[in-house]
Order: C-alpha cells, then structure tokens, then sequence
C-alpha cells in the first residue's frame, strides 16, 4: 500500500492539533492528516513559544477511519463513532438496529415506523436529542395517539456514510437545545463511491433477508384476544387459528434493498448521486423463552363455559406469530455536490428525499380492543436541502470559517385504524378468521423549516497556553399545518396544528492547554424563541346513531386570537481533561444547558393543548459528567489495541416539558395538557471498551443506571401528595414509555482469517427490565386514564455475523439476527409488538 509522510508546524486547532501531536509523541496510533488544507506557516511572534514540530506520521488508506473511530476515547464526555461498516453489520430488520450496542442509546418504538427516534439517556424528542443529517435537522413529530408522539427521522441506512453520537449538552455549532445530546449522520460522499486512485466510480448493493411475509387484508386480525368466556371445548379452538401462524423456514428470501451510487472525483468538483429501496413485509415473531404468552384456563362456568386468559403475556402476539403493522416500503434519493474552488476553500450542496409506505398501529388500540389487527398503510415524504461552506485560508490562523443553510419539507399522512361493527363494538366471539370492519382517522400534517448558521474558529499563540475560539450564530424558520396538496374533512381528519416559530442563537466556545497535560474548555450559548399558535377552531360534531360516531356539522376551520409565546436564556458549559501518562485521561463536565419549548409543545391538536393560562417555561438541565479513557497500543503483545471510555453522569432536568392529564372542574374524560412538571433526574454508569490483537477482537457496551425520579410540582400533585414523585415516571406523561432499561449490556466476540478479509463472530445483548416504581396500575395497561404503560421482561438474544473481503472490488457480508429464536418485546417499545425472531440477511457491496 502507498504511503507517506507528512510534518505539521503550527498552532493546530486544538482540538485536532493536540490529538495529533499526543500520536506523534506518545502511544498512540500513527494516523493520517487529513485537514482539507496545507499545513500553514505560523506567523512571526517574538512572544510566542518555539513552534511546535510533530514526528512524521505515516500516511495510510485506512488513517482517517481509525482516527475516527479513536477519537471518541481521546475527547471528554462521552461520545461514539459508528462507521458505514458497522452500519452495515448492524444492519438488522428496522431501520435503527444500527444503534444495537451503543451504550446508553436506543431507538424508541424501534419495530413500528421504520424511523431514527433515538433516545439517549432516557432523553428523547422535541430537539432533547437531535438528528442532524448532512447539517440539517429533520425531526419530524409524528401522532401516536394516546401514547403521545415520535420525534422521528427518516434515512435509509444504505446511505449513511457515518454516524457520530454525543451525550449530554454540547457546545456544537448545531447543538442548540439538545439537552440530551445529539445523532450526527453524514451521508455517502464520493470517497464511499470511489475507488481509490479513480476519478469516477459506481458502488452498488443489493441484500435480502428472510422471517417476513405479505402483510394481510385490511382489518385481518391476528394475536390472542383479550381473556373472555368459551365453551370448554371451543377454547383451544378459539385461541389456535393458523392465522398468521404460516411462518416459513429456511433462507427464502421474504424481503430486501438496494442501492446504485455514482461518483465523479476531480481536482474542482466531486459529485455523488444515489438511489435506495428497502422493502420488508410483515416479520415474524420468536417462539423460545420465558416470555411466550401461556394460556390459562379459569373455573368452568354453569352449561360448559370456562373463562380463558393469558399468563406472563408482553403482548397478545403469539410465538412465531406475524407481527401485523410491521412492513415498509422506502425509497430514497441522494444527490451531492462539492465545489472547490481552492485547498481549504469549498461549497457543498446536497439533496436527501425519502419517500415511505410503512405499517403502523396506535398502542391505544391494542390495549383498547385487545385483538392485533391489520390497519391502513402511513405515508411520509421528507425532503431536504442543505448548503455547507468552508473558508479556510492556508496562512491565517485567524479564520476558519462554515457556515450552512437547509430547508426541509416533511408531509406525514398517519391513518389512524379502528375497528367497528353494526353495534359499534368488536363481536365479543367472533371467529378469529372474521376481520374487523375498520374505520380511518387521518393526522396529516406539513411541517416547513430552514435555518442558517455561520461559525469562525480563530487560533491564538500564548507562551502559557495556545488558545483557540469558536464563535457563531444561527436562525430557524418553522411551520406546521395541514398538508397543502390535501382537503380536509372534519368526519375523517383530526384536529391539526397550525403556527410557526422563530429561534435566534448565539455561542462562544474556548479550548485552553496550558500543560502538556492539562485541558480546559468551555462555551456559553444564548437561545431565544417566539411561536406563533394561529388557533384553528374546528367544526362542532353531534352523535350519529346510525354510523354509532360523531359527525362533523361542517368542515369549515375559522381562526381565534392568535397565541403568542416568548422565551430565552443561557447555556454554559465547562470541560477540564486530565492526561498524567499518555494513552491516559481523566475527564470532568459540567453543563447547564436549556431547551427552548418546541413548535408541537406550544401549539394546541392532537395529542395534547397547551393550557393557555399558563406560560411554558424552558428546560434548565443540569449535569455533570466524570470519566476517564483509555487508548493504549502494544500493551500485551505487540500490535494489540485497548480501547476504553468509563463515565458516571448525573442529570436533572428542572421544568420539564411533558404532557399531563389535569382534571378540569365540570369536565368528563381526561383533560391532555403541555406542562412544565418539576423535575426529571437520571443518574448512571457508561462502558465502552474493546480489545483487538488483530487476529481476534472482544467488545463490551454497559449502561446501568443507578436513580431515576420524576416529581410534579407540589400544586399538581395537590390531589396525591404521596405520589408526587415516582422513579417509574408521571401518569399519562409522555416520559413514562422513556425510560431505559436499568441494566443493559452488548458483549461482541470476533476473529479474523486470510489478512483479515474474513471477518465473523458473534453479538450477545441483554436487556434488563425498567424501572417502574410508582406506577399503580398493571403493566401494558393504560395508566390514570388514556396512557399504555408499555412493560418489558429481561432477555437476551445473541447474533451471529461474518464479512468476507473477495477483493477490492467486492465484500459479501451476512447475519443471523436471534440465533436462539428468542420471543421478546423491545425497550422502549410503545406497540406492544415482539421483536423479530431468527432472521437471516445477507449483503453484497459491489465498487467498481
């Protein structure tokens, strides 16, 4: 393989410049420099210290990957880099399997949507922790019925060329309200597409993967029903219909993707374009474990009648029952442009489109009707366009200058399914064969939002220290109405939101080495918003007795007083790392950041009213981080590699932002509000840790928490005082179906052969149970009145995996996802719906 070297003499970014020279000069790994420009030649100082000179470093292939990958144990706080690889080895049946073995992130509601909606630290949604795709932010708050929302965002996994996750408040540039952290996705660029020493190059794949079938008519109903009286000797009948139950073994293909990616790479101009589909049917559940539903036979009753009910059931599926509502249909578009005009000195232009048609079932529904059934397809169509700019001159220090701009469009058409009859309700007996008729209720909704940023990073000589500043500011545009292309129907649509919001911020950011051994950084952000609630009144309904529903009176919507809201506030954050031997660092953090109220929270619809009598207020979390990393090379045997980050966080999020249900005088059913409640407060230990000799590899995730506590305000618990404050959550708050499994881990054993184009080996993951201390009623059942807690058993599945490198053109990669078949249901799941069972997969990348 080619290579060179390369020597730096400069004031470097600190960031980058002093984990460089920790390379050159201590343990660490040799790694390539790859800073889009030339070195610069410091200027003249009589004041400042002899310039510093790294030892060469050897340049390879394979040097800005690895230093990806390193960076997350050479920086304070915890962070994680996930590699198109890894991607693709986690690749599994939805879309956020990828996310499998990062600790302390999960994908909520991960089987039902084919959606990123990452939690992070029992943090999610509303811009607590944001996915930011190629710079632009593309949450997208979606109805889930009594459940609450999804704050999801849509990419195929095909064209992601990295993802780079950060916990905790962050001082980036695009870090604005996420209190909880934030998701950075890069797609495909032209290096992913083309092959090396090439100008132009097509990548092309194509995988399958088998456990899944043809979703079923509408309103096909599948599971066990709820507990009922049968006749004794119809009871099995009754609970054993072959519905659903036609799983197919073998490696029979049942669904797939693909993707075609060109690349054009010149001296001005790189270019990439690509196209994406992904299609999966319904998938089946397992059939092992300790957590498959049992029937259980009551007392007979008088004539023959016995009363049947089920044992230790997750959900109503059975084992190795097709999971309804649980197939998709994407398409994606990609197309990239990068201008350069000189070394340093470039613009980026880009344009994502996802196009989906993915099964899904309001969790209200299951637990309201008991019977799993078959529902309309949803449709989402997300478009985006971002522009990122860079100046940087090669010879002043004092600017490094980006600065980007997006919009994005995404039109969500959720069909809310319901079952009805002629007497307005499921037929109690009814054949398991018979489906129900089935009523739709549309959410649709258009959100529009585009923002600009612009950041400087400027680089000082001092003889104490070399100093460097990050400064910059940023502005987003948003709106959220019903779709413009659609008509709306007061009978068939729900109550849409529709109104707008400003937000302004400003940060400053400063990076401090004194020592050799001694880092200090810190920054200090102001945010402000202003929404604006347009207040739709929709039409008055009147009890249609033939149809057994409610029927609009007209479909006209009129507009009240405007409501308006207003709010600011500052963010600052502290860093102090440690470095006493080198490959060694100890690390604190200290952050008060605040998110600023969303568009969805501040505008009343579905789901939820803000109270109009009380004035949200922003989130003030406040945390604090301590860790300590480790990243030695040839510590046992020569050429091995230790990779270690340990981190204990504590964090308390005070006026946090959920929705209650607050009991109004004179009003029946429950009264859905937005409201700050008191205080919200995690606390945890994090591992991350591998160890490679090169011929075989160990990994080890853990996420452990040890508090967890949710309090209302002493004047909203008025009516309980005792229980004001649960470890389990609030009643009927969104935050109930948040929280993270208590103990959770990923252990990944692996081993290489042929140097090291065979890859293979095996994943274990174990999920422990969540805490639910405080909550009174049963599990999987609603809470108070309208919210299903959704309630998990412990498990542990185990994956195989294996890669093969056929040459440089071509890598086959395949999987055995639950190897064990094991029957279970997915943190944070909010379907009630059991993840997949055995499920092969395979994948071919063809670069040419």
């Amino acid at each position: 393989m080619e290579s060179s070297t390369n020597s730096f003499s400069s004031p470097l970014n600190l960031r980058t410049g002093i984990l460089l020279a920790l390379l050159g000069n201590t343990a660490f790994p040799s790694y390539a420099a790859d800073t889009d420009k030339s070195p610069k030649t410091a200027p003249e100082n009589s004041h400042k210290p002899a310039t510093i000179v790294l030892s060469e470093l050897k340049v390879s292939g394979f040097s800005e990957a690895q230093l990806n990958a390193d960076l997350p144990y050479m920086t304070p706080g915890s962070s994680t880099h996930i590699s198109a690889e890894q991607v693709e080895q986690r690749r599994g049946t939805s879309v956020g399997d990828f996310l499998k073995g990062t600790p302390g992130v999960l994908n909520s509601d991960n089987r039902n949507s084919g959606a990123l909606d990452v939690n992070i630290r029992g943090m999610q949604g509303q811009g607590r922790t944001p996915v930011i795709v190629d710079g632009a932010m593309q949450e997208t708050t979606i109805y889930r019925g009594y459940s609450g929302v999804a704050g999801r965002t849509y990419i195929d996994p095909d064209l992601i060329s990295s993802v780079d996750i950060e916990k905790g408040p962050s001082t980036g540039a695009d870090a604005n309200g996420a209190i909880g952290g934030v998701v950075r996705i890069s797609t495909l660029n032209v290096n992913d597409v083309v092959l090396h020493g090439q100008t132009f190059g097509v990548r092309m794949t194509g995988g399958f993967n088998n456990n899944s079938t043809t979703p079923p008519a509408i309103g096909t109903r599948g599971g066990y029903p709820k507990g009922k009286r049968y006749r004794n000797d119809q009871v099995y009948t009754a609970f054993g219909e072959t519905d659903g139950m036609d799983r197919h073994g073998g490696f029979r293909p049942t669904g797939g993707n693909g993707s075609i990616a060109l690349g054009i790479k010149s001296q001005y101009l790189d270019m990439v374009a690509a196209f994406a589909r992904r299609h999966n049917g319904n998938y089946y559940a397992g059939k092992k474990g300790e957590n498959v539903p049992q029937i259980t036979i009551g007392p007979s009753y008088p004539k023959g009648w016995s009363y049947a009910s089920l044992s230790k059931s997750l959900t109503p599926y059975r084992a190795s029952e097709e999971i309804l509502n649980t197939s998709m249909d994407n398409i994606s578009h990609l197309l990239k442009g990068k201008l350069k005009f000189s070394e340093g000195h470039n613009l980026e232009l880009a344009r994502n489109e996802y196009i989906s048609r993915y099964g899904e079932i309001m969790p209200s529904a299951i637990a309201r009707w008991g019977d799993p059934y078959e529902g309309f397809m949803n449709k989402i169509n997300v478009s985006s366009h971002t522009a990122q700019y860079r100046f940087n001159p090669q010879d002043n220090y004092f600017i490094d200058l980006k600065a980007n701009a997006f919009y994005n469009r995404a039109v969500s058409r959720i069909n809310s399914s319901n079952p009805i009859t002629v007497s307005c309700s499921p037929k109690e007996n009814a054949p398991r064969s018979e489906p129900y008729n089935i009523s739709v209720g549309h959410t649709y909704s258009q959100v529009d939002k585009w923002g600009i940023g612009v950041n400087n990073t400027s680089e000082i000589l001092f003889p104490y220290g070399d100093l460097s500043f990050i400064y910059g500011a940023s502005y987003s545009h948003e709106t959220i109405g019903f779709p413009k292309e659609e008509s709306f129907n007061a009978n068939s649509s729900d109550a849409f939101r529709d109104g707008w919001k400003n937000e302004y911020s400003a940060f400053a950011n400063a990076e401090w080495k004194p020592l050799d051994w001694l880092t200090l950084d810190g920054g200090l952000r102001y945010s402000y918003f202003k929404s604006h609630d347009n207040n739709p009144i929709f039409p008055e309904f009147d009890y249609d007795s033939k149809t057994c529903s409610m029927r609009a009176l007209s479909n006209e919507v009129t507009y009240g007083e405007a409501l308006e809201r207003t709010s600011g506030g500052w963010s600052p954050i502290i860093n102090m790392t440690l470095e006493p031997l080198g490959g060694l660092q100890f690390y604190g953090k200290y952050g008060s950041a605040i998110r600023l109220p969303s568009l969805f929270e501040t505008t009343k619809g579905w789901s939820q009213t803000p109270d109009t009598d009380i004035l949200l207020s922003p989130e003030r979390s406040l945390s604090w981080e301590v860790g300590v990393n480790i990243l030695k090379n040839d510590l046992l045997v020569d050429g091995d590699k230790l990779r270690t980050k340990l981190s204990y966080f504590d964090t308390q999020v005070k006026d946090y932002l959920t929705r209650i249900n607050k009991p109004k005088l004179g009003r029946f059913g429950p009264n859905l509000t937005m409201i700050n409640v008191d205080k919200a407060e995690w606390r945890g230990l994090e591992l991350s840790s591998s160890y490679d000799v090169g011929m075989a590899y160990a990994e080890l995730g853990w996420s452990y928490y040890t508090h967890t506590l949710f309090c209302l305000t002493p004047e909203q618990a008025s009516i309980d005082p005792k229980n004001r404050c649960n470890p389990g959550g609030i009643s009927d708050s969104y935050v109930v179906n948040h929280i993270q499994p208590k103990n959770s881990y990923t252990v990944t054993l692996g081993g290489r052969a042929f140097d090291k184009d065979l890859d293979m080996g095996a994943t274990l993951t174990y999920m422990g149970s969540r805490p639910s201390v405080g909550l009174k009623d049963d599990k999987n059942s609603r809470v108070g009145s309208v919210l299903v807690h959704v309630e998990w058993e412990p498990y542990t599945t185990v994956d195989l995996f294996v890669k093969y490198k056929v040459n440089k053109n071509i890598r086959i990669q395949a999987g055995i996802d639950n190897v064990t078949d094991v029957y279970y249901l997915d943190p944070l799941a909010m379907g009630l719906m059991p993840g997949p069972g055995r499920t092969f997969r395979t994948n071919v990348t063809v670069k040419f």
